[in-house]
């Protein structure tokens, strides 16, 4: 068995498939990490956060559950999770730890730190999917007991600079960031992934124009690539080419129609260009695809506003307070609109609850 540990961190709603993948990877000779197994009594982060140290890679399980609360404005415990490893990677050194991506079915590829990085599918066949990934970590392949890694030197050495690149970039330390991304596609020029990483780390030191051919280059190398024609597409905005931005945003959604993200990016982008019945539209398709996110709702509403259609902005709000009825924030917007429609007592009610939840007048 290895002597590396792997943690492995998933959303709560994949407990069952979880299991599968813990069990899935110690059969091909990994020790691995996992908190229904290995959780004592007592308190419990700090035994995960021992737990993330001592492991030499962090494996988190993307799903449809995981990607409704990673890097969301309300994050779960694995979104936690993920915080500390990139704290921890920040800390150790260039290849002693690694945070490893691995999706569960097909959906997105989870937020802005992990797109950069090599992920590994487990779906449409699991036990293959494993077989790679448990390779990748230093395991062995159940289906063929010779199999070894196939990724070259290179390959392998892009991974470890991604990661760490992944890591300076959620630290604020772009030029670090973008250093690093530059060794990547200097050593392994035909990764998509280091040109991804490199226009994202440019568009940290505020270089969008360069940021724009590393995407370009990006594309050259994977067309089908969705994130990178949405980072394209917000560089492109950047640049106040949004004619451009919109071809963008629209190949987008051609690569991946059904992932809400993709539509509620276009929505935020035509509403910030004052195209407000554009971007209602685009809302309406995420939350077609979607339809408990608050936020698209919210965006939904805050669109309405600007069309000054109170009755329609007054329903989206009803349905944002559904959604998330303790925010004050919702209840104040809600009270300035219900203002505009001369529903002044029921105006005077969300007034009252903003301020019970810690709205200032």
């Amino acid at each position: 068995m290895s002597d590396k540990q792997v943690f492995l961190s998933y959303a709560s709603g994949n407990l069952e498939i979880a299991r599968q993948v813990y069990a899935g990877l110690k059969q091909r000779g990994l020790r691995v990490w996992f908190d229904k197994e290995d959780l004592r009594p007592g308190p419990y982060k700090p035994q995960i956060k021992k737990a993330i140290v001592s492991s030499r890679y962090f494996v988190i399980c993307i799903s449809e559950a995981a990607l409704k609360k990673t890097g969301d404005t309300s994050p779960g415990f694995q979104d936690e999770e993920l915080n500390w490893a990139y704290d921890i990677a920040q800390a150790q050194p260039i290849n002693s730890f690694a945070i490893i991506p691995a999706r569960l079915e097909d959906c997105g590829r989870g937020d802005h730190r992990l797109s950069i990085q090599q992920q590994y599918d487990l779906f449409p066949d699991f036990e293959t999917g494993l077989d790679k990934l448990a390779l990748h970590l230093g395991g062995k392949s159940l289906a063929d007991s010779s199999a070894t890694d196939t990724r070259s030197e290179e390959e392998k050495a892009v991974d470890v600079l991604m990661n760490k690149a992944a890591t300076a970039g959620l630290a604020g330390d772009y030029k670090k960031a973008l250093a690093l991304c530059c060794s990547a596609t200097l050593v392994y020029p035909a990764s998509a992934e280091a040109w991804l990483g490199k226009g994202m780390a440019l568009n940290g030191c505020d270089n969008h124009r360069l940021a724009l051919q590393a995407f370009d280059k990006a594309i050259e190398l994977k067309p089908d690539f969705a994130a990178i024609w949405l980072l394209k597409a917000h560089t492109l905005s950047s640049l106040g080419r949004n004619k451009e931005a919109v071809e963008a945003f629209d190949k987008t959604i051609e690569l991946n129609p059904d992932e809400a993200f993709f539509w509620t990016n276009k929505g935020l982008f035509l509403e910030y260009i004052s195209c407000y019945g554009k971007a209602i539209e685009a809302y309406d398709k995420a939350i077609e695809l979607k339809p408990d996110d608050v936020n698209t709702w919210a965006r939904k509403g805050n669109a309405l506003v600007s069309l000054r259609d109170w009755g329609k902005a007054c329903e989206s709000y009803e349905k944002v307070i559904e959604l998330d009825p303790n925010n004050g924030m919702f209840w104040d917007i809600k009270g300035k609109i219900l203002l505009r429609l001369g529903r002044d007592q029921e105006a005077i009610e969300a007034f009252s609850r903003a301020r019970e939840l810690g709205i200032k007048e």
